[in-house]
């Protein structure tokens, strides 16, 4: 007739117990009933209940022990221990050192909560397989059920019922386990799957297909679910339903995933994505095409969103949309991102912006869509730390409100790969494209302090550059004498097969000439006596250098052009001397050089 068994042998110093003869078929509560009972090595509970006639029985924290204090219970028998109409089990095995359990005959249809049954359990093997949370009535709990058991490493969950379940949360926390394959368990009710894996730093791989398929819960938290999940490289979410999800902040945060294809996924409820990706360090490939679509979610927070996922380079925001959205502030900090066309985003509600590109790695940046003009708002996105920017469009309605913060220009000749092609920088300066291309301005060049300017069109601004040549090789015409000159012979000169003439930033399409001329007499170092231009001429073809000649015509498929001296079998290099020439003898014997200008034009 004992109805309640709760704190019965609290903290005693009994070693031994054997209470395998008692009935405890009237008994309601269990509760605290070996609590803190470090010196128990031995409890044998055999037949227990085994004719239960009490209801709603409260076992929770039966056998667990101080958060910290080391438990002794070497030895649990628990044949033929029924658990029928058992309604809490929370904290039952908390910090227990047993070794092994196997409870998979228990009848848990009616528990309500199984909250912490298991935290900090010393376990490595646990069977609870066939256990069906089918009976109850009401939302059942299974929040950190399993939390930092760091021991454990065989779990078996087959058949395992979860349709009643309503809070997930914590329940794999901080736990060893290498593999979980859930794709069975019905989660339709469940509302809070937050921190449910976090820090489960030996997780690699992990099915939940079909997850929320069928979801009739609402408000569901998914916040920091796989956080911190860093060895984890296989997460299975084909058909993985976020219907009715309200908060995924922190949810991938730190996990070892390479690649997800999210696009599926409805996130129209969604008001919160802070840190959603942050500090996803082997993140290459993540796709988030049509999020937004349809937002009803208000005051909607992205802040530092993707930031520190140093190993991004494939972000796909494909018809993403930022209806609703407050908080911008650190979204693309450190990420590995080079080219960001973001000018479709609707920005009219956004309050904060502030570190939003702040050290990363972007290239490109296109916000031509953008309006920050609300009195209410300050637009005080920065760039600081973005070196390598060097193209960045900004619409008319765009008002800074911060000082500068663009990075100055690089010096010339920086290299900037666009497209697979490498242009070169002509000039230490940020430039206006205006009519021109990113490749071929024809705007001002700009400050840093005028780039945030208030504007009344659209403008490009790109590092200044321009086709131009890359170096010309000097003509040489190794030594010559007299001889070498007579009956009108015309020497040609000696690199014709490897001298070139290199050009950067060409544009396909547009077709260009190179034309060279002969501007000045022939000099000699520490000599002030000369030989005119005009008596010792150098000659392409025919054609005389002592007026401009055209070298090539034509165009590139590539932004860089290497042109052989001798590109045109027809024509080459060679140089005349005039028969009455009269040559200051002080100059025989020398090496002279001419200069040659050579000039880059694109053809009408």
């Amino acid at each position: 007739n004992v109805m309640n068994m709760s704190y019965m042998f609290y903290g005693s110093g009994v070693t031994s117990l054997d209470l395998s003869g008692w009935s405890v078929d009237k008994v309601a509560s269990f509760s605290y009933m070996f609590y803190d009972d470090t010196a128990l090595s031995t409890l044998n509970l055999s037949n227990w209940g085994s004719n239960r006639t009490a209801t709603a029985v409260n076992m929770s924290y039966m056998f667990a022990v101080s958060i910290g204090a080391i438990s002794e219970l070497a030895t649990l028998n628990l044949t033929n221990f029924k658990t029928n109409n058992v309604t809490d089990m929370s904290y039952m095995f908390q910090c227990t050192r047993l070794n092994k359990l196997d409870l998979h005959t228990w009848n848990v249809a009616k528990v309500l909560t199984f909250a912490n049954m298991f935290y900090q359990a010393k376990l490595t093997a646990l069977n609870l397989s066939n256990w069906r949370n089918n009976d109850s009535s009401t939302s059942t709990s299974m929040a950190s059920m399993f939390s930092q058991t760091r021991a454990l490493t065989e779990l078996n969950l087959s058949d395992f019922s979860t349709a009643n379940v309503t809070d997930m949360s914590s329940m794999f926390s901080a736990t060893q386990l290498e593999f979980l394959d859930l794709h069975m368990w019905n989660v339709t009710k469940v509302t809070s799957f937050s921190f449910m894996f976090n820090n489960a730093k030996n997780l690699k791989e992990l099915n939940l297909t079909d997850w929320g398929s069928s979801r009739t819960a609402t408000t569901v938290n998914m916040r920091y679910m796989f956080y911190g999940t860093e060895t984890l490289t296989t997460l299975n979410l084909t058909n993985f339903k976020t219907t009715n999800v309200n908060d995924m902040q922190y949810m991938f945060y730190g996990t070892g995933l390479e690649s997800l294809n999210l696009s599926s996924w409805d996130v129209t409820k969604v008001a919160n994505f802070n840190y959603m990706f942050c500090v996803t360090s082997s993140l290459k490939t993540l796709d988030l095409s049509n999020w937004g679509v349809d937002r009803t979610a208000s005051a909607v927070t992205m802040l530092y969103m993707f930031s520190n996922s140093t190993a991004l380079t494939n972000l796909i925001l494909t018809n993403f949309k930022t209806t609703n959205v407050t908080n911008l502030s650190g979204m693309f900090r450190l990420t590995a991102l080079t080219d960001l066309d973001l000018s479709n985003w609707d920005v009219t509600k956004v309050t904060d912006f502030s570190s939003m590109f702040n050290n990363s790695k972007i290239r490109t940046l296109n916000l031509s869509g953008w309006n920050t003009l609300s009195d209410v708002r300050n637009f005080d996105v920065t760039f600081t730390g973005t070196a390598d920017l060097w193209k960045i469009t900004l619409s008319e309605n765009i008002k800074f409100t911060k000082i500068s913060t663009f990075v100055t220009a690089p010096s010339i000749g920086t290299t900037i790969t666009d497209n697979g092609q490498n242009y070169k920088t002509t000039s230490a300066s940020w430039q206006i494209v205006g009519n021109g291309t990113d490749h071929h301005p024809t705007g001002d060049m700009v400050t840093t302090t005028e780039m945030y300017a208030d504007r009344l069109e659209p403008v490009t601004y790109v590092w200044a550059q321009a086709p131009t040549f890359d170096g010309v090789a000097n003509l040489t015409f190794g030594p010559l004498g007299a001889g070498d000159f007579r009956n009108g012979n015309k020497p040609l000169a000696t690199n014709m097969a490897t001298g070139t003439v290199n050009l950067i930033n060409l544009e396909s399409g547009i077709p260009y000439k190179v034309s060279v001329v002969q501007t000045s007499d022939w000099t000699t170092s520490g000599q002030s006596a000369t030989i005119s231009k005009n008596d010792l001429s150098i000659q392409y073809g025919d054609n005389s250098l002592t007026d401009s000649v055209d070298f090539w015509l034509g165009n590139s498929t590539t932004s860089q052009k290497s042109i052989l001296f001798n590109h045109n079998t027809t024509n080459a290099f060679s140089i005349w001397l005039n028969p009455n020439a009269v040559i200051d003898t002080i100059l025989l014997g020398k090496q002279l050089q001419s200069e040659l200008t050579w000039t880059l034009s694109e053809t009408p």
